[in-house]
């Protein structure tokens, strides 16, 4: 590991050179199918969205499975890197340019993915990356990310697929700060894996952040003097933390957490017995922990301040998007029938 602190290296030049280089070997030790990553995304987007994949890589395996469903246009550094994704998802859209300068139209995309991409952005840039995005999508709209657990300066490596590498990156609370400053609403922060197949390279853990550009245009009061604004609910529980120790109560936690949202399933699932090697492999990637709760604070904002006539406004513009987060925001807004 080098620092990369040398004012004469363009390293956004060498993540480009470099992934010209190594493109073949890369593309070749990538899974060639999405494990579960994706599926907080999916699960909200509908047929036919239109979805930015940022550093679409080779487009193996992210924006060939969201092109299933979807209107994917893929944007990355490497020309060589877009060439096979081109030719790997010939249904998608994939431009060869820096999302840093890229021209795309504001408002729209209804999701961004960026997977394994950031990070070889120089970190003084990635709140104008946020910026960027945040712009690109539509009200409602999500990013799905991976991020960095640590801060860490610039810094490049020799062994990266036979070619030097660059990274640099923030760490997770920072980039929790940075995201929601900008108007990002956090719904979901988990980890993932690396994204090569198995035996290609070290375990790692990388944070997954989905976002949402949680919004209320201010063309939805049809009214003047008015302002975007973002509604929410949020709820905090305060208390003490302490981390589970043990497998059998880790396994217990995650049974009767499957017990719970299982019950009133017609065809209810359970965790399947005389497959405990299996299910104890899953419970390594788990941190189970109890809180102690000592105080529950909860706050909304939901333009309980407007008058009646611009909140049904507001009620309506968000039932006419279809998504499930903005109906049951909606509803929020309304109340009891």
């Amino acid at each position: 590991m080098t620092p990369a602190n040398d004012p004469s290296v363009d390293y956004r030049a060498l993540v480009r050179r470099g992934y010209d280089t190594c493109a073949q070997a890369y593309d070749s030790s990538r899974r060639t199918e999405p494990g579960t990553e994706l599926e907080a995304l999916t699960s909200r987007l509908q047929d036919g969205d239109a979805v930015l994949d940022i550093g679409c890589g080779a487009g193996v395996p992210i924006a060939r499975s969201l092109a299933r469903r979807c209107h994917v246009t893929g944007v990355d550094l490497s020309p060589e890197m877009v060439r096979r994704a081109r030719r790997n998802v010939p249904g998608a859209c994939f431009m060869c340019d820096d999302v840093m300068s890229v021209a795309l139209p504001s408002a729209s995309f209804d999701a961004a993915v960026a997977f394994y991409t950031v990070f070889h952005l120089p970190r003084d840039l990635h709140s104008e990356l946020f910026h960027r995005v945040h712009r690109w999508l539509r009200p409602g709209g999500f990013l799905l990310c991976t991020l960095s657990a640590y801060s860490e300066d610039g810094y490049t490596e020799d062994d990266f697929f036979g070619v030097t590498m660059y990274w640099s990156n923030h760490g997770i609370h920072e980039y929790r700060e940075l995201l929601t400053g900008i108007g990002f609403s956090l719904l979901h922060v988990t980890t993932t894996g690396h994204g090569y197949q198995e035996g290609e390279q070290p375990p790692e853990r990388h944070p997954l952040v989905l976002a949402r550009k949680d919004y209320i245009s201010a063309g939805w009061y049809r009214e003047p003097r008015v302002v975007p604004t973002w509604n929410y609910v949020a709820i905090h529980l305060h208390g003490t933390a302490r981390l589970v120790s043990g497998d059998d109560e880790a396994r217990r936690m995650v049974a009767d957490f499957v017990d719970h949202f299982e019950a009133g399933s017609r065809h209810p699932w359970s965790i399947p017995d005389g497959e405990r090697e299996f299910m104890d492999g899953l419970l390594n990637g788990i941190v189970a922990f109890t809180i102690d709760v000592e105080r529950i604070e909860a706050s909304w904002k939901l333009n309980q301040n407007h008058a009646p006539g611009r909140r049904q406004r507001v009620v309506e513009a968000l039932r006419e998007s279809g998504r499930p987060d903005e109906l049951r925001i909606a509803d929020l807004m309304q109340g009891p029938a």
